[in-house]
This record gives structure tokens, sequence and C-alpha cells, in this order.
């Protein structure tokens, strides 16, 4: 088989992609909780627009409240946040994996793994020492 590029139209052959060295930069997978509650559904005003749809999904399912204009003030806390991400990894299937935000879902959906062998797997937080070494290995 033969893969193509679309920004440049190279093709690879599959001996190509086997041969070459391939890496994958992750987040921690805590850093990254935190992030997603503030910047997306606590009360703060961090950096990203607000995903407030979440938060009052995450108070209808933990608290089981409905009522429009009571959602309207509530926001949900940590541990309810936490709560609902795991009652949702839990529930989830391969086919819903795309009906939840790329901001809470896990990170391993979006990796090729296991059919790419990554030859280095880099923590986002540690990736600015790594350069050197992934540099010099393509």
């Amino acid at each position: 088989a033969v893969v193509s590029t679309q920004s440049t139209g190279a093709t690879y052959s599959n001996e190509d992609l086997e041969q070459a060295f391939s890496f994958a930069v992750v987040r921690n997978p805590w850093t990254r909780m935190v992030s997603g509650f503030r910047d997306k559904v606590s009360k703060e005003e961090t950096q990203g627009p607000s995903l407030r749809i979440y938060g009052k999904r995450i108070i209808k399912a933990i608290r089981g409240i409905n009522n429009a204009t009571e959602l309207e003030e509530l926001y949900p806390t940590f541990g309810e946040y936490v709560r609902w991400l795991v009652e949702k990894q839990d529930a989830r299937t391969e086919s819903m994996s795309l009906t939840v935000d790329k901001h809470f879902a896990p990170q391993w959906r979006t990796l090729c793994a296991p059919e790419v062998k990554y030859d280095m797997i880099v923590p986002l937080e540690y990736s600015a020492n790594l350069v050197k070494e992934i540099w010099s290995r393509t």
C-alpha cells in the first residue's frame, strides 16, 4: 500500500513508514483534566471559551437538576466533573467516542496505537527538553 500526504503530495510505502522514526506528544492526564475543568466548565474565566453546555450536562447528570433557570446559575464542582468524566468513560463505546468534546476525550483515542509503534512518546510538559533528540532521529 502507498500513503500520500495532502500537504506535499509525497507518497510513502509501508516499508518507508515502518522504518520512519515516529513519536507522539501527549499531555499529562491530570494536568489536562484540571485544565479542561478550569477552561471549559468552571465559573473561572481563563483562556478559552466556556463549554457551558457541558457544565449544565454535568449538573443534570450528577445532581439531577433539570430546571433551565436553575441550571443557568449553577456550575459543577471539580469532584462532580471528575465523576462525570469517569462515568462517561465507563459508558462510552467506540461509536460514541466522537460525541464528546476533544477536551474531555481520552488522548489514546487520537493516537494511532496499536497500529503505529511509536519510537517515543513525549510528555508535552517535557517536550522542550527532548526537541534535540527528536530532531536527531528524524
